[in-house]
C-alpha cells in the first residue's frame, strides 16, 4: 500500500475517471468524481495530479484543480493535460468543462447546460477535450460588390468555416473563362475578420476573382468570377431612377441619368 505523505489528499479520491500516467510515469493525472448516485454530498470533483514513488511506495498531491462552482460530477468525466501544460476537464454528467493553469488558476470556466440542471444529467458529456481545429471549407469563398453613399465600390470576401486563411489576392480578367495565368494579380489584403473589403478604382477589369491563401503563401482556395458590371447594376437599380448598359470591344459603360459616365476597361 502506498504511503501518502498529504495527509490524505493523495489518496482519498473516489469514482474516479480518465487516470493516465504522465512525467515519464512519475505521476498520474486524474479526473476524481469524488461522489456518484448513492453518495452525492461527501466531496466536490475535482482533478488531481499526484507524483508517484514506486520504489519507496508514496503518493504526493502535486496539485489539485477544483472548479469555482465546486460541483459534483456523479458519472463520467475526463482530465486532458495540454501541450503547454495546462488543464483542461470535462465534468462528465454536468455539462461544463473548465480550463486550468498548471498550478491550479481557473482560466477558463463554461457551461453548455443550465446550471440549475447540473448533476441531473438532462444535459451531460462523457468526455470534454480542447485540440486545434483546423476548418476546409468544400464551399468557394463568397464575394460581392457594394456601393455606399459616397459612390465608393468595395469588393467584399468572406468565407466561412476557413481558419487557415491569412491573406486574400484580388484578381481581375476580361473573361470569365480565362486560364489562371491570364488572371492580373491587383490586390492583397491581410485577413483580419470574418469579412474583408478591397476599395475599387475606378478602372478595372470586367470579372473579379480572389484567391485564398495561407501563412505558406499556398493557394486554399477561390471564388467564382463575379461579373462587377452585372452586380454593379443591380446595386445601383435600388438607388438611381435610370441606370443603362452599353458594351462596346473596349468594355462595358454604365450611364446615369444624373451621375456620370463610368468605364470599366
Amino acid at each position: 500500500m502506498f504511503k501518502d505523505l498529504s495527509d490524505g489528499r493523495a489518496t482519498n479520491f473516489a469514482y474516479q475517471h480518465d487516470a493516465r500516467w504522465s512525467d515519464d510515469y512519475s505521476t498520474i493525472t486524474m479526473f476524481d468524481n469524488g461522489v456518484d448516485d448513492d453518495h452525492r454530498d461527501i466531496a466536490y470533483t475535482r482533478g488531481l495530479r499526484i507524483k508517484i514513488d514506486q520504489e519507496d511506495m508514496t503518493a504526493e498531491l502535486i496539485t489539485e484543480y477544483m472548479n469555482p462552482q465546486h460541483l459534483r460530477s456523479l458519472s463520467q468525466g475526463s482530465f486532458q493535460t495540454l501541450p503547454n501544460g495546462n488543464v483542461f476537464m470535462g465534468y462528465g454528467n454536468s455539462a461544463a468543462m473548465t480550463e486550468y493553469s498548471y498550478n491550479g488558476t481557473v482560466l477558463c470556466d463554461a457551461h453548455f447546460g443550465p446550471q440549475s440542471r447540473f448533476g441531473s444529467g438532462d444535459v451531460q458529456s462523457y468526455r470534454a477535450y480542447k485540440y486545434e481545429w483546423h476548418g476546409f471549407p468544400t464551399t468557394h469563398p463568397d464575394v460581392t460588390v457594394l456601393i455606399d453613399d459616397e459612390d465608393t465600390w468595395t469588393f467584399y470576401v468572406s468565407w466561412n468555416g476557413a481558419t487557415d486563411v491569412t491573406n486574400w489576392i484580388l484578381q481581375g480578367a476580361a473573361d470569365s473563362e480565362a486560364e489562371d495565368d491570364q488572371w492580373q494579380d491587383l490586390d492583397e489584403l491581410e485577413k483580419i475578420g470574418f469579412e474583408t473589403g478591397f476599395k475599387l478604382t475606378i478602372s478595372y477589369p470586367q470579372y473579379l476573382r480572389v484567391l485564398a491563401l495561407n501563412i505558406n503563401g499556398t493557394i486554399l482556395g477561390q471564388s467564382d468570377p463575379l461579373d462587377v458590371t452585372e452586380e454593379k447594376v443591380g446595386t445601383l437599380l435600388s438607388r438611381h431612377r435610370r441606370v443603362t448598359l452599353t458594351t462596346s470591344r473596349s468594355g462595358v459603360f454604365l450611364h446615369f441619368a444624373w451621375v456620370r459616365m463610368i468605364r470599366i476597361l
